[in-house]
């Protein structure tokens, strides 16, 4: 297998690279992991030239598309990369979000007030990519945001909000202690693969 593709491909599948176990240790995926991983998402880790190509793909779509998919945050605040085209610098960026308990917010600013972060061409266009930060705290939970460049093009992605801090019970806070069963998911190994964090059932 190919480290440098399967590590490659894995990022841009959001797989990432180390997580924390349920005792706090910094727990780092192994390639078979990975390849394992992607292998469960239909992807052929053995095949150089199918990874390389779904690469190709997934990095012209990444380019070409105004939002990601799918953006997190912890604390409330969010920045975020727009694929802006060279025509269309300097124009308006329109914003607005739809929070979980369904109030809405919406604002505008230039695209020329985002620091940029990169520049290229892409398939014979020029594309300048700029860093957008959300101008509010947004509470915790799930939120769409929706964001147009002049009116014309326009993308939208789900925004993840995360707390700081996982919340604690007052009984722990208080010191007293509680039992309870509990399943690390990420930490389930497979008997059939042997991969951690695939479920085969």
């Amino acid at each position: 297998m190919d480290a440098s593709l399967i590590d490659r491909l894995a990022r841009l599948r959001g797989i990432g690279d180390a997580y924390h176990d349920y005792r706090g240790e910094l727990r780092y995926f192994t390639l078979e992991t990975k390849a394992g991983i992607l292998r469960a998402m239909g992807c052929a880790p053995e095949d150089p030239a199918a990874l390389a190509a779904e690469i190709g793909q997934l990095e012209s779509e990444r380019q070409r598309r105004l939002l990601p998919p799918i953006v997190t945050v912890r604390g409330g605040r969010v920045a975020l990369d727009l694929n802006i085209a060279a025509r269309d610098f300097g124009a308006s960026l329109r914003w607005a979000v739809a929070l979980e308990h369904g109030e809405r917010r919406n604002g505008h600013l230039s695209s020329a007030e985002c620091p940029e972060i990169w520049r290229g061409e892409i398939d014979g266009s020029w594309v300048t990519r700029r860093r957008f930060e959300l101008p509010l705290d947004l509470p915790t939970g799930y939120h769409e945001l929706k964001v147009s460049v002049a009116g014309g093009l326009a993308g939208r992605c789900l925004v993840i909000s995360s707390p700081l801090e996982c919340y604690e019970p007052a009984a722990i806070h208080e010191g007293r202690r509680l039992w309870g069963v509990a399943v690390q998911l990420y930490a389930v190994r497979s008997a059939r693969t042997g991969v951690s964090g695939i479920s085969t059932i």
